[in-house]
């Protein structure tokens, strides 16, 4: 109704009479005046007579008119005791009703011939004829399957449940699998494969030579290099979870969505790559400003390996996973239930919570319920409390309940960063966000300084072989920085701006959980591997270096081949 008046309001309307059927009848002069759009509309959004009226005009674009029987002297028996009996079109009986001083026989007549409905009951979502003729023209509605009760057609597909079989939302245009996009599919096994295997061999290697550190810089940052790839790896580890997760749901994940979401499952999943995620970044940030700071006291001795520095580094260590395991659980306690959890899953026999619902649906029935009362004192405890209480009278009391999670907001189970302003987890969301990009400042600015420090030293040298190696180190190191820099952009800039464009409603980002999970963030644990160490990148030149003289003895050989 209200879009089709947005509708209305954009286009010229015209002034159209209409009266069903067309031809004659007797006794009838006065038709019905209408103001209809002067173009052909979508129709889905209204109801009744107007649905009507547009659909019998040809003002829709792809509905029909669902007046298709005449109404004849023995239809509809028992009602309208004031009917009058005429002829119509000179061929057939028919009768009118008085109405407003003037005749008119504006009924829809079911299918059964029992009964005649007024027009504003038409297409209205409800069987009114009994035998559902009123509505099996219309295309402004979906038909439950089980039930067979009518919603709003653009409720299909909207990613809430609204029929008690899930027919609205599992069926042949949407439903779909946990990863719906088989290009996301390939680079979720691909990324996730990559990161383990990249950041175990750094994590092992590393690992390995920890002991042979001279100096307590090298050992700092050798630490703080493995926590980054322990960070990326558990993202990694995330990736191939949700993968195989989507692959053992399958096309079937829609009809188990809502006990996969409720799942233990995936809160562990959105706990693991929340973690991981944090724990990568907080590293990073103290990495470079340990550089930023070991490169201005580079005319300082080093210092050796001591506990001081042993104790520093753990404790760093330390604070950093136990703060990124704190952001990953902290939704997923009890205590916070009331700015964290989504919704709740009853048992598929309950009728009266259907889906997922939440806070809103929730206090609509307990308020039909129990009456008026403040939705603001109504915490999830009370709420539940009041649920079980209205059906004390079940045999075997109130059937089962599981929360909807922070994490359980979709099917890939990961952070909610994409809040509306009435979300109650949204200041926890807004703060994490704002420290992610304060890191990301942080690093920035670090490696600006280290760039500029790198650029002024090599400025200063003088030409000669030795001065020309620092050079070429240098050189090296300002490409590596670029990289950082530019992904690390790339990554967390447009992801902030589209978290707040979509906390501003300018645009639904919510489709677009999966791409953010599986490629834009976990992308930097395949990068950082070859950013901030040199263990992988110099298995892959040596490697290179291996395959180029048996590409260049092949050469000669493939070239006869090609010329025979």
């Amino acid at each position: 109704g209200l879009e089709s008046i947005k509708q209305f309001d954009r286009k010229s309307c015209v002034k159209e009479s209409f009266i069903f059927p067309k031809h004659k009848i007797f006794g009838v002069t006065k038709k019905t005046e209408l103001n209809l759009p002067g173009t052909r509309i979508n129709c889905d959004h209204t109801f009744g007579e107007v649905y009507l009226y547009l659909s019998c005009t040809d003002r829709c674009l792809n509905s029909t008119c669902p007046l298709t029987r005449n109404i004849q002297y023995d239809s509809c028996p028992g009602q309208n005791s004031n009917r009058v009996y005429t002829l119509a079109d000179n061929n057939y009986l028919t009768f009118v009703t008085k109405s407003q001083g003037s005749y008119h026989n504006n009924y829809f007549l079911c299918k059964n011939n029992r009964a005649c409905i007024t027009y504003n009951k038409v297409c209205d979502l409800v069987d009114d004829c009994g035998d559902r003729s009123d509505e099996e023209m219309c295309t402004n509605h979906f038909q439950c399957n089980n039930t067979g009760h009518y919603i709003d057609r653009t409720k299909q597909c909207d990613g809430v449940v609204d029929c008690t079989d899930q027919s609205d939302e599992c069926n042949q245009l949407c439903g779909g699998e946990i990863i719906k996009d088989i290009r996301l599919k390939v680079f979720s096994w691909a990324i996730g494969f990559l990161a383990v295997t990249l950041n175990a061999i750094i994590l092992s290697r590393n690992t390995y030579s920890l002991r042979r550190c001279k100096s307590s810089v090298a050992f700092i940052n050798k630490i703080l290099i493995m926590l980054i790839s322990l960070g990326d790896l558990l993202v990694g580890l995330y990736l191939l979870l949700i993968s195989i997760a989507d692959k053992y749901h399958g096309i079937g994940y829609c009809k188990s969505k809502p006990e996969w979401l409720t799942s233990s499952e995936c809160s562990l999943l959105g706990a693991l790559s929340t973690a991981g995620s944090q724990i990568s970044l907080f590293a990073m940030t103290i990495l470079s400003v340990t550089r930023l700071l070991g490169i201005k006291n580079s005319m300082n001795i080093a210092e050796p390996v001591r506990k001081k520095s042993v104790l520093k580094v753990t404790t760093i260590s330390i604070l950093t996973i136990s703060a990124s395991v704190c952001m990953a659980v902290i939704p997923l306690l009890g205590t916070f239930e009331d700015f964290f959890v989504n919704g709740m899953k009853y048992n598929a026999d309950i009728p009266l919570f259907v889906g997922l619902p939440g806070k809103d649906l929730h206090f609509n029935a307990i308020g039909q319920y129990y009456g008026r009362m403040k939705k603001s004192t109504l915490s999830w405890s009370l709420m539940n409390t009041m649920v079980d209480d209205m059906f004390t009278h079940e045999k075997e009391g109130f059937p089962g309940r599981t929360k909807v999670d922070f994490f359980g907001n979709d099917g890939v189970c990961v952070f909610k960063y994409f809040v509306n302003s009435n979300d109650p987890q949204g200041p926890f969301v807004y703060a994490v966000l704002v420290l992610n990009f304060s890191c990301f400042v942080v690093i920035t600015v670090s490696y600006l300084f280290i760039n500029f420090i790198s650029i002024k030293s090599s400025s200063q040298l003088i030409q000669g072989a030795g001065n020309k190696m620092i050079q070429r180190r240098n050189a090296k190191i300002q490409r590596k920085i670029s990289v950082i820099i530019s992904t690390d952009f790339l990554c967390w800039v447009p992801f902030v701006v589209i978290c707040v464009l979509h906390t501003l409603e300018v645009l639904d980002a919510t489709p677009w959980y999966a791409l953010f999970s599986i490629i834009i963030l976990p992308i930097n644990s395949v990068i950082n591997p070859l950013l901030y160490d040199d263990t992988v990148s110099g298995l892959i030149d040596r490697a290179i270096r291996k395959l180029v003289p048996v590409w260049n003895a092949v050469s000669p050989f493939r070239q006869r081949i090609t010329v025979q």
